[in-house]
């Protein structure tokens, strides 16, 4: 199996685009580890937005584990492995381009990856204490500021949950394992092999917010493993709803609807959503002292012989792991995300980011270029949350954000069906996702 040339990606691809399913839907009941890697890592010097500094000489060898760049904020890169710092370079991150990084040479008897072994349920002791302990409290909080781990938008967990807890009113915690698209099942994956693991990190934070309730929102068709929730006292709520639901406002608004939470502005809402794999890495973090140096990573789509899910270091070269998933000589388009709101990368430049999670590679892509917004009105028509998507990517080219919240901008479910059903191939979906972050960002 052949690697493709950036010559041959699609430059102008930004997702919202709508094609048939695309290959086979990666199974969730493995999670493999990739050969050993014997080449260079690129650890990455950005968190988001936040850039890091280096902390040890060039040319110096480092232990596992060692922090090797931080930020003013407490953002942080270790290395997974001995080995020893080189250059500085620029290498692309999730779609980024040219983001600073460092070359880590690995000691050729180290393995870069290390299996997550399956452990006994440990008792639920832990929560327990963090509730009734303040020097508890503060050993998690230690912990979690050590490992620099950080939340959506590159925010780190550790100032999440200190502004969390100021608020004072958070009730419920969410395990949100509802994937946006159905080959991006990462989510299902990690909790179809680490369920106790991922109840364990939820349990942890709930216990430390002080909330109420600990639920996990999941498709309806997946068989949860209940035994391991109702052990870290984990309440399961199916969504039954068949729109994507990965974003947190998505996740929400479903349980708001399904009665789960009180209705009103998503703002008052008493509740927090956290991503599967960050509840992982929480639990590492916590039980085992294990630090955020690899991701669990999903290949997918029909430009791939071998779909799955991948515990990969962070700093891997893409093309390596995409010669894993064995990776087609005619593929012609490889994405970060999916085919609704991904982007273009490319993949001789790429390495896995510390936010990294899905990559789709396409075999075709039939695709028209973007014309302008003939005023057919369809994408109104047929859209379920009875906004004005034609409306909404006007004001996206305007960076008219404010206003565009006034016309329902948050009740937007990411469906992608405004997209599918444009007669122009606008991008409708990508820009509106675009415009609701960045209204997050400024109300954050």
């Amino acid at each position: 199996m052949g690697l493709i040339s950036f010559s041959k990606v699609d430059h102008d691809f930004e997702g919202g685009i709508y094609l048939s399913p695309i290959g086979e839907e990666p199974a969730l009941d493995a999670i493999e580890t990739v050969d050993i890697y014997e080449g260079d890592l690129f650890l990455p010097l950005t968190a988001g937005s936040t850039s890091m500094q280096m902390i040890v000489d060039i040319g110096q060898t480092v232990e596992k584990n060692t922090p090797v760049a931080r930020s003013d904020t407490g953002h942080c890169v270790y290395v997974p492995c001995v080995g020893t710092l080189a250059e500085t370079t620029t290498v692309w991150v999730d779609g980024q381009p040219d983001q600073p990084a460092v070359r880590f040479k690995h000691g050729s008897e180290q393995a870069c990856v290390e299996a997550i072994t399956a452990q006994a349920l440990p008792e639920p002791i832990l929560p327990a204490k963090i509730v009734q302990d303040e020097a508890q409290r503060l050993a998690v909080l230690h912990l979690l500021e050590r490992s620099g781990l950080t939340v959506d938008g590159g925010e780190l967990l550790v100032s999440r949950l200190q502004r969390l807890q100021r608020q004072g009113n958070i009730k419920m915690v969410v395990a949100n394992a509802t994937p946006l698209e159905p080959a991006l099942n990462t989510p299902l994956a990690i909790l179809e092999s680490m369920p106790a693991e991922v109840f364990a990190g939820l349990a942890i934070i709930k216990a430390w917010l002080g909330a109420e309730e600990a639920v996990v929102a999941y498709p309806h068709h997946f068989d949860i493993n209940h035994e391991a929730a109702e052990h870290w006292q984990v309440r399961c709520l199916p969504v039954s709803e068949k729109y994507p639901q990965a974003r947190p406002e998505s996740v929400l608004r479903t349980l708001q609807k399904q009665r789960h939470l009180p209705p009103g502005r998503q703002t008052d809402i008493p509740a927090v959503v956290f991503d599967i794999q960050l509840l992982l890495q929480v639990e590492r973090i916590i039980m085992t002292g294990a630090l955020p140096v690899d991701r669990i990573v999903t290949i997918c789509g029909d430009g791939v012989a071998k779909p799955g899910h991948f515990l990969v270091p962070v700093g891997l070269p893409l093309n390596y792991l995409l010669k894993q998933a064995l990776i087609r000589d005619d593929a012609e388009c490889v994405i970060a995300g999916g085919i609704l709101c991904g982007m273009a990368l490319d993949p001789e430049k790429s390495v896995i980011g510390p936010g990294s999670q899905y990559i789709t590679v396409i075999h075709r892509l039939p695709r028209s270029a973007a014309q302008e917004c003939i005023r057919c009105g369809w994408c109104i028509d047929d859209c379920p949350a009875g906004i004005d998507p034609a409306r909404l990517w006007q004001l996206s080219r305007e960076k008219k954000t404010a206003q565009a919240a006034q016309i329902g901008l948050d009740r937007c479910i990411e469906c992608g069906i405004c997209s599918y059903i444009c007669p122009a191939h606008l991008p409708l979906m990508q820009k509106i996702i675009k415009m609701k972050q960045e209204l997050t960002e400024k109300s954050g």
